[in-house]
């Protein structure tokens, strides 16, 4: 992957060249891992100063609110990578790494631990709990025979060495009782004389300084010293050239000379193997520099230092950074992120006096075309746009732009890569890092399923995902994915997006006989990717109970795409969110980045006629008279979205829907479930049984199928739980007929025939096709299609289904 693959830095790279802007606004995927060609997979905050670098920037500093001004260090950023485990540290030893001998000892499980051999061993506890695995802090602990003296210790190897800066080597101290015998070390004291590197508590010493030394051991009274050890230094691992003390003379020959320093610090003369050229000035230089190296030192920026201090926003900041990009040597390139915390979406006058000083700087600097002409460039970056104030969200000097979710071969690049890492560190005991153990997928688990599956995934929750396998000490599988992937879309859009399991298929879903062609000629659209044969949105409607939920769930396993649930605003404060309509729309905005991330997928809202709101205006969309929050209508009427993110909406109260559902082209595809007719209530019964796994003998299901009239599905759903219940109560496994006809009586439906007749006819009075209804209707809704059985002349009486509603609305409030 190269940074040309990323066209988001593409577009900002164009308009900062043709100087048609110097300040963008970066949103969405903010917080995550990008690849860079020479240091492989950075986190977004450090990509992007390294490609401001790459662009001709001669300065490069970051900005968060909780920390400052933050330098790029590479140094810095390779210690992140390795403590994340994507990156391994070779370790040149000199003689051979600790050998990975058997563990120390092993835990019984009422917490004895049980020692086998001597050293050090590092333990934690941990619990399984509501909230997951809860871990304690590791401790060391060292093993060693306290109750014998030590009479002589020892260090091995102890023998004379000559080696260069960057080796390590492994001591081992040794210690002898009165008979000979080895005993074991507790709280061995090591110390390197003569400055020449460091040596850490398990006795690894890494050499640095050039010189000689010694490494020293004491444990108690008792002391061991090595013969000397002399460091050289290694080769270079970067270089500088000398600048001349005056100003050269025409004709007049300089010899320039060159220092280089290794990696442990030590710095000498270069006097051979050296090359020397001409390179074009800074504003004709193609060529790379390393970040912050294009000949400027940050403390003698005109003699003065430069932003060091940990400033928060304001006019202090302000001040300096004006200086800054008031200059005419250096281009600036600034990354400011947490932009949502320093100009959040609020009232301006409810703004610290410093915080709006300095929203008000960066908002001048937006239209401030000396800086354009300087070529300073400045990126803000946030998470979620609706939470940052309008005056930078909405100000046409600054383009927004988009960071993706990572696609199909970012993810599966990553996953290699990880497995690549974790195989070096398993085969070979000489890299560290987060990821200690090989990262591996489950059997016939393929690198491009699993990168299909973790659709919708940042590239950090994919390292997450390998880590929580790792301490489970499991392979990657589609289960664990998922179960992965449910909890991270649910944490990161606040609960109001939900992923959703797709369990049923046709062997479980008994009537509904005209959703089949309906669905069929869908999903083949789908596999063919055939956009002009895939709706743009589908309209379940019909009374409670009769399985709308349910044939959404098969339309999106059928088609093999990621079913999503999106709640709508009383749901999501029912289910205890904090907030209100205002607030789920701002919440609701990274909802959305995260369906656009995760699409093709079906996305699917349950009682779609209350997502307006919570009885108030909470959109301000131009268009129409819509209630919806705007950037839901924008991603909805979206047409570059069709045929890769499908909407389905169910609603038992299709009059009260937003008149964006009613538009034409959006939500055209409507299908009418009503409740079974005869026949087809035996059939629900069967598969019902089959479903939840229930045995039955001797059920005479035409005779229940009479003794179930008026009931929805879900009505007999319940019956049939309750049969098992009762035959369990008997101490029986297998229900019988006379278990089946007990829950029959017993049951009450929970609303009387006239809402669902009611419900019914506002479904019936939305179809605008003859596909959309079932070729047989509940006995009382017959009357209100013509010509039954003649589809040539099949009609719906819309006129007399208004009049019968607005009887049953006098009655019923409808």
């Amino acid at each position: 992957m190269t940074s040309s693959q990323y066209p988001f830095f593409d577009r900002i790279k164009r308009e900062y060249k043709s100087s048609a802007a110097h300040v963008f606004l970066l949103h969405h995927n903010v917080h995550d891992l990008l690849w860079d060609r020479r240091y492989g997979f950075l986190p977004t905050q450090y990509f992007l100063m390294e490609q401001l670098n790459i662009i001709g920037c001669d300065i490069v500093l970051g900005y968060i609110p909780s920390q400052g001004i933050i330098w790029p260090h590479i140094d810095h950023w390779q210690q992140v990578q390795q403590a994340l485990g994507l990156k391994v540290e070779q370790i040149d030893w000199d003689g051979g790494p600790p050998d990975p001998s058997k563990p120390i000892g092993q835990f019984r499980q009422d917490g004895t631990f049980i020692a086998e051999q001597l050293g050090l061993v590092r333990v934690q506890a941990k619990i399984d709990s509501t909230y997951g695995k809860i871990y304690s802090n590791p401790r060391n602990v060292y093993v060693g025979d306290a109750n014998r003296d030590i009479h002589r210790i020892e260090i091995q190897p102890s023998n004379q060495r000559n080696i260069s800066a960057g080796k390590h080597i492994h001591f081992q101290a040794i210690a002898f009782d009165q008979m000979g015998e080895k005993i074991g070390v507790q709280n061995a004291d090591w110390k390197v004389e003569g400055d020449i590197g460091q040596i850490s508590r398990e006795g690894i010493f890494v050499a640095k300084k050039g010189g000689e030394g010694f490494i020293t051991l004491q444990i108690g009274n008792l002391n061991a010293k090595t013969n000397r050890i002399v460091v050289h230094p290694s080769a270079a691992v970067e270089i500088h050239l000398d600048p001349p003390q005056s100003p050269l003379e025409v004709r007049k020959p300089h010899r320039f000379s060159v220092s280089g320093r290794d990696v442990g610090g030590n710095t000498f003369k270069l006097q051979k193997d050296i090359e020397f050229e001409i390179v074009p000035t800074p504003e004709d230089n193609t060529s790379y520099h390393p970040i912050n190296q294009r000949g400027f030192h940050r403390d003698k920026i005109h003699e003065d230092p430069l932003i060091s201090d940990r400033l928060p926003p304001g006019k202090e900041l302000s001040q300096k950074l004006r200086e800054l990009f008031e200059q005419n040597h250096f281009k600036i390139g600034l990354v400011v992120y947490q932009l949502e915390k320093i100009a959040p979406n609020a009232d301006l006058l409810a703004f610290d006096e410093e915080y709006r000083f300095f929203v008000d700087s960066i908002h001048q600097w937006s239209a401030d075309l000396e800086m354009r002409l300087r070529k300073h460039v400045i990126l803000m970056a946030t998470q979620n746009l609706a939470e940052v104030h309008p005056m930078l969200s909405n100000n046409i000097e600054i383009p927004v732009v988009e960071l993706p979710f990572p696609d199909f071969e970012e993810r599966k690049e990553l996953t290699k890569h990880m497995e690549s890492l974790s195989r070096l560190r398993t085969e070979n005991q000489r890299y560290r890092g987060q990821l200690t153990r090989q990262v591996r997928l489950a059997d016939d688990y393929s690198h491009d399923q699993f990168a299909r599956d973790t659709t919708g995934l940042k590239l950090f929750g994919l390292h997450d995902l390998a880590l929580r396998a790792e301490e489970e000490n499991i392979p990657i599988s589609p289960e664990l994915v998922a179960e992965h992937r449910r909890q991270s879309v649910s944490v990161h859009t606040s609960n109001i997006l939900e992923v959703m399991p797709t369990p049923y298929d046709l062997s479980i879903v008994g009537g509904h006989s005209h959703v089949g062609p309906i669905l069929e000629s869908i999903i083949t659209a789908i596999h063919e990717r055939d956009p002009k044969r895939i709706p743009h949105g589908v309209l379940l409607l019909g009374p409670s109970g009769t399985g709308k939920t349910m044939i959404a769930q098969m339309l999106a396993r059928y088609s093999e795409l990621p079913f999503l649930r999106l709640k709508n605003p009383r749901e999501w404060v029912r289910a205890g969110a904090s907030g209100n309509a205002k607030t789920y729309e701002k919440k609701l905005t990274g909802a959305l980045n995260f369906i656009s991330g995760m699409s093709p997928a079906i996305v699917f809202i349950d009682d779609i006629d209350q997502i307006s709101g919570l009885g108030e205006r909470v959109g301000k969309h131009k268009d129409h008279d819509s209630m919806l929050p705007a950037e839901l209508v924008d991603l909805i009427a979206d047409p570059s979205r069709h045929g890769q993110i499908l909407w389905v909406g169910a609603s038992n109260r299709p009059d009260l829907l937003d008149p964006l559902f009613r538009r034409r082209g959006l939500f055209e595809e409507r299908i009418i479930l009503l409740r079974p007719t005869d026949g087809e209530r035996a059939d629900i019964l069967r598969k019902l049984y089959h479903k939840h796994q229930i045995k039955h003998q001797n059920i005479d299901f035409d005779e229940m199928d009479e003794h179930t009239r008026k009931m929805t599905g879900a009505d007999i759903e319940q019956i049939v739980r309750r049969s098992y219940i009762f035959a369990k109560t008997d101490g029986l496994e297998i229900v019988n007929n006379e278990y089946l006809r007990k829950a029959i009586s017993d049951f009450v439906p929970l609303y009387p025939d006239q809402i669902n007749e009611a419900i019914g006819l506002l479904a019936m009075r939305e179809a605008t096709s003859r596909s959309m209804l079932p070729q047989r209707l509940p006995y009382e809704l017959r009357k209100f299609v013509t010509e039954e059985g003649n589809y040539a002349k099949w009609g719906i009486d819309k006129s007399q289904i208004n009049q019968r509603l607005r009887e049953l609305g006098d009655v019923f409030n409808l």
